[in-house]
């Protein structure tokens, strides 16, 4: 069974919420590309983010310097896959960051041609019932048909899916529990201490009363 992760709650939280909210998920993970709908979009960190814009357009709104933001037009432009196949594409290519095995000698020349083709890993491996159709529609894809490495393979690529599948099942908490709230003057009185005076905000309390605040805080 698989071990809930914090991009688990990144998935349940957006996915409980954007009804209601626009969502912007900042991150460098790729994984979270699955998660963009038209209410959720990911701003992925990435290197080649300028190359993007030039190549697709820079993006109406705000988006922070060295991300670039992926609607699911945006991810299908540049993946050739639909957000949700983006599930389905970690199941056979495998991804060693995440400790996803994949399928050994399924790359992404193959993966991606085969999910346009039969959408989803389950739909690859009812094709390939009948072999002979299958090599038949992978010459027509252009590719060599990965036969054995699928044979091989099936119980690792469908427990590479589900590895590779975060979790959007909801969370028992409400809009209001997630409102970040600051106590300002406790605040101040950290960076005062840290001495990050650029920071401070807030007039210096008399040294008696900073000490009982931050004595009962800290």
């Amino acid at each position: 069974m698989k071990q809930t992760t914090s991009d688990d709650f990144i998935g349940r939280l957006s996915q409980q919420f954007e009804s209601r909210i626009p969502v912007y998920i900042y991150t460098k993970d790729q994984d979270a590309l699955q998660l963009v709908s038209d209410r959720t979009r990911v701003w992925l960190i990435t290197s080649k983010a300028e190359d993007l814009k030039k190549i697709y357009g820079k993006s109406e709104g705000f988006v922070p310097n060295g991300a670039f933001e992926f609607t699911p037009l945006l991810v299908k432009e540049v993946y050739g896959l639909y957000p949700e196949q983006i599930i389905d594409k970690k199941a056979l290519e495998g991804d060693p960051s995440d400790n996803i095995p994949g399928i050994r000698g399924v790359g992404e020349k193959a993966a991606v041609p085969l999910l346009q083709e039969f959408g989803t890993v389950e739909g690859i491996y009812d094709a390939l019932e009948d072999e002979k159709h299958f090599k038949d529609i992978c010459k027509d894809l252009g590719i060599r048909a990965p036969i054995k490495a699928l044979t091989e393979g099936r119980e690792m690529a469908f427990l590479s899916k589900t590895l590779a599948t975060i979790k959007t099942d909801s969370l028992p908490v409400s809009l209001e529990d997630l409102q970040l709230r600051i106590d300002r003057y406790s605040l101040d009185l950290k960076f005062r201490e840290l001495e990050f005076t650029s920071l401070v905000s807030t007039p210096a309390l008399p040294k008696k009363v900073e000490a009982q605040i931050q004595g009962a805080l800290f």
